[in-house]
Parts: C-alpha cells; structure tokens; sequence
C-alpha cells in the first residue's frame, strides 16, 4: 500500500510540473492593432471594419456549413477572424503539439495574428493559468476583436475548456474581471463594450461560438486544480453554441474507464448547446493535437477540406486508418470554418444596421 501511494505521488507530481511548464521558446513574433491601446467606444470596431461592399455580400451568401477550400482563399482570408485560445496540459511535449495544431490551422487558411498570443507570440496557454484570467480575457478580445473568441484544450486543457464555460455561466456579473493579455494584468472592471450592439455587458454570460476538448479526463480528473469540475466535466453549459470532445480508447490520462465503455466519456448539453463527441481509434494522449502534416498532403488535405460532421461515408474511408487524428483534425477545421463565417456574417449585419 506504501509503494502504491508513493507511486501515485510521483505521478501526481509528475502531472503537476508539467502543467505547469514555462515554455523555452522565445519568439520576436508580436502583434498589436489600434484597439489594444485604449478604451473602446460605442461603435469604434464595426466602423473599424473596412471590408468593401461586395465582399461583405461575399460573406452573407456563404453558408457556414458548406465552407469550401476555395471560399477560404477567395473570401474568408480576405476578412479578420476570431481569436483561437489553445490550452495545454500535461507535460512539455503537450506544448509543441498545440504549435503543430496552430501550424495546421495557419497552413489551412487562418490568419496567424488569431492564433498566437500577441504579447510573446507563444500559440497555447498553461493549464495552470489562472482560470479567472482566461475567462477574462475571452471578453477583452471580444470587445476589441468584434468577434467571439474559439477556445481548444488537450489533456488539462481540455479540462480548462469546459471550466471556463462553466465560470462564464455561473458567476455573477461582477466576478468576472476583463483581463488584458499584452500586460496579464486585470483591467479593474468588469463591463465591456459590446462591439455588435454597442452597449455594455459583463464578461460574465458570454456565449462562445465554438469550444472543444481533447482527451480530457481519467486519471487527471484527481489533480486539485481540476477539482471543482470533476463531476460535471461531461456535461457542457448554454455559454456555448458547439462543442466537440475527443476521446481515444485505452487513454489513462484522458479517458474515463480507459475509453473501454462510451457512455462515461460522451459529453452531454445541459441546455442549449450542440454538443458531439468524438472517439479516436489509435495514437497516443499526448500526440492526438499533431496535426500539422496532415496539412501537407494532398490526399489528407482534400480529406479535412470535404469533412462533414454527417458525412458516414467519408469517416468510413481507409485514410482514417492510416492517420488516426485526421477526425480529429476534420471536425476541428469544420468548425473553426463554421463559426468564422458565422462571427463576419453577425459583424457584417451589425455593421450595416448601425448605419441605417
């Protein structure tokens, strides 16, 4: 019994410390726009917004489900988008493969400048981060971006994701403080601008777009920092419209009962919010978000392009058998697609019924 309660302790520690990694790499990359520096007013970001009259009826006819390769070429890269907040966790490998997934996503279309932090340019947060401070953050992009950020969480950070949702559901409207990223500091309020109806609100009550969680779950779920979600980590809340979770059958570290029985490791809505899941059918925990290459080749490209969530036919091909994170990659890609149509479109229609 000794043995085994050393052991758990050492893996404990093990798990702890890598969360908590500091990441090495020291990038020159920053990246800064008018609306960081000061207060924003009434109005100031849709009026920001410059897109021309015909690509904004681009934009409106596009349909948020059907987002081909090419309406990301001709329309969307001509457009801003929503800022992607990747979590981390585990140990320092964890780190690089949320580089490899923001390298997948950039390589697919998205602009780099919503996928890095713009104060040191590193692509993915701690799951040690304080989880007052990313939620908070959430509402200073929203309010100075026009667009409602994307969070993705691997391992701990995955369990972060639906922490926060949980955070902006059940706190009241002045516990939530609005955090700015540039100088990780708090703001000292709580209210922001609303940029698509021009009003303030609370950061508290936000409802993201889209949300997911990578292999979140097992054994972490005892960790003290994850304590206050451990019992409701499958069920999502209404402060999302969608969210994905992934799981890979025999998963220690994020997987319920080794991913052997489905039921435990399905995440369901409390309310409102669209929620699937996704089993994996090989690779390893800590490797799941390496998706970078998948980018690279034609046949893998041309895959991730024609994914539907409803497509039986394309999750039956042979190519998922060779690739096992290419669902992963699909489903992720699918909705980032989704949603950055999906924020334009609400930002194009805000813009223009302001000038009426």
């Amino acid at each position: 019994m000794k043995n085994m309660y050393q052991t758990l302790v050492v893996f404990l520690l093990i798990l702890l410390s890598g969360c908590g990694y500091t990441i090495q790499e020291q990038y020159n990359y920053r990246h800064n726009q008018d609306s960081y520096n000061h207060p924003v007013k009434a109005g100031e970001i849709l009026n920001s917004v410059n897109l021309g009259r015909e690509l904004e009826d681009k934009i409106l006819s596009l349909d948020p489900e059907n987002i081909t390769e090419q309406d990301v070429r001709e329309v969307l890269s001509n457009t801003p988008a929503p800022r992607i907040i990747n979590i981390h966790g585990g140990t320092s490998k964890v780190y690089i493969v949320m580089v490899s997934l923001a390298n997948f996503l950039k390589s697919m279309g998205y602009p780099e400048s919503r996928l890095r932090n713009p104060a040191d340019g590193t692509y993915s947060y701690s799951c040690l981060k304080d989880i007052k401070e990313l939620t908070g953050i959430l509402g200073w992009y929203y309010e100075r971006e026009g667009m409602m950020p994307i969070i993705i969480g691997h391992s701990q950070g995955g369990m972060m994701v639906v922490k926060i949702l949980y955070y902006l559901a059940g706190s009241d409207d002045k516990s939530l403080m609005v955090w700015n990223p540039l100088t990780e500091k708090t703001e000292n309020r709580y209210m922001i601008m609303d940029p698509l109806t021009n009003k303030e609100r609370p950061v508290a009550g936000l409802k993201l777009g889209y949300a997911s969680s990578i292999a979140a779950g097992g054994t972490t779920r005892i960790l003290l920092n994850q304590w206050d979600v451990v019992f409701r980590l499958r069920k999502i809340p209404d402060t999302v419209e969608e969210f994905s979770g992934f799981y890979l059958k025999w998963d220690s570290a994020g997987a319920d009962y080794l991913g052997l029985i489905d039921a435990p490791n399905l995440y369901r809505s409390t309310g409102s919010a669209k929620t699937r899941t996704i089993k994996l059918s090989g690779g390893s925990h800590f490797f799941l978000p390496d998706v970078r290459h998948l980018a690279d080749k034609p046949d893998t490209r041309k895959w991730i392009n024609a994914y539907r969530p409803d497509n039986e036919q394309l999750l039956n091909d042979d190519i998922v058998d060779r690739e096992y994170n290419i669902p992963l990659a699909g489903e992720l890609w699918y909705h980032i697609k989704k949603y950055w149509t999906i924020e334009l479109q609400r930002m194009v229609t805000a813009k223009r019924k302001m000038k009426k």
